[in-house]
């Protein structure tokens, strides 16, 4: 639901919103990674903010096995 959730921030425009939600699901046990989301072009509009940036940064070593 999350997820669904930030897809719909995206599309709207939302992107703080949508990036609160991403970094929350990475901060869990949702059994998804960082790339999962530099990889899906459906949050492509996010990739260049800054604070999606850190979110990446923040985590990318968080969720390794």
């Amino acid at each position: 639901m999350v997820m669904v959730m930030a897809n719909v921030y995206v599309m709207c425009g939302r992107y703080e919103e949508a990036i609160e939600r991403l970094d929350y699901l990475l901060s869990i046990e949702s059994g998804l990674t960082t790339n999962d989301f530099k990889l899906n072009e459906e949050f492509k509009p996010l990739w260049d903010l800054p604070a999606y940036q850190e979110m990446i940064r923040k985590h990318a070593t968080s969720n390794l096995p």
